[in-house]
């Protein structure tokens, strides 16, 4: 037999699908072990991140792993819902409008699961001062 290209025994193929097999073992355990990994989703309010969340939990509920929580990402404030003014205004009020039906949907879909959520920032969030922003809202920021 030939292992990475180098000819080798049936014993060292063995040895080497035996550590392949540990390492897996390792990694798996790795990851159903809730007092070493946690699992967290980051979501948009729009429909279809909604609908891919639900799979996704779906998914890590059939393979036993248990997700952490939920971020809930570039959310618009509330108040832009009734703003007035001209198209850019219109714009913003428009989607902060849809995000609060959404908003609503995922409070309900998700009860008890949202760890964070997130602001629409002005800009986007690079460098050292926009990590302390971004780390000091997941730490800190308003609950959904």
């Amino acid at each position: 037999a030939t292992l990475k290209g180098t000819k080798v025994s049936e014993d060292e193929v063995l040895r080497e699908l035996q550590e392949i097999q540990q390492k897996i073992t390792r990694f798996t355990d790795l990851m159903v072990d809730q007092r070493r990994t946690s699992f967290f989703m980051v979501l948009i309010p729009e429909r279809m991140a909604i609908l891919d969340t639900e799979r996704a939990l779906e998914m890590f509920d059939s393979l036993g792993l248990q997700m952490a929580g939920l971020i809930v990402n570039q959310v618009y404030p509330k108040e832009l819902a009734d703003a007035k003014g001209g198209e850019a205004v219109e714009f913003l009020r428009n989607r902060a409008q849809m995000q609060q039906k959404y908003l609503d949907e995922i409070r309900s879909k998700f009860a008890g699961k949202v760890v964070a959520m997130l602001p629409m920032y002005p800009r986007e969030p690079r460098g050292m001062d926009m990590i302390e922003k971004v780390s000091q809202d997941l730490m800190f920021g308003p609950a959904l």
